[in-house]
């Protein structure tokens, strides 16, 4: 991943996998998996908030991945991945409006 904006790019994949965990849409948190089940997820939904920060197509891309990697989905799945974007969005434009900061 590339450095964007004033959001280095680890810490983007360190919020979203700490978020992807606490929403925990598969349910591997809640029967204790290993904690990379879902690592595989932090770069299709950190390339979809970067080119869109909009909810509808971050829901769009992070449903695309789980439904085709993991066999995800269904409507009650829906209304909560769209929450888990919305949440995403919110969190990446506050980050968006904040200042670099420096390597020390």
């Amino acid at each position: 991943m590339n450095q964007e904006g004033p959001w280095a790019d680890k810490e983007l994949a360190r919020q979203l996998l700490y978020r992807i965990r606490r929403w925990d849409p598969l349910g591997f948190e809640a029967i204790g998996a290993p904690p990379d089940e879902y690592d595989s997820a932090v770069t299709p939904i950190a390339t979809a908030l970067r080119r869109s920060p909009d909810p509808d197509h971050v829901a769009a891309a992070a449903g695309a991945f789980l439904r085709e990697h993991y066999g995800w989905g269904g409507a009650r799945d829906d209304d909560s991945l769209r929450s888990f974007a919305v949440e995403l969005v919110e969190l990446y434009r506050s980050r968006m409006d904040r200042p670099a900061r420096r390597p020390l």
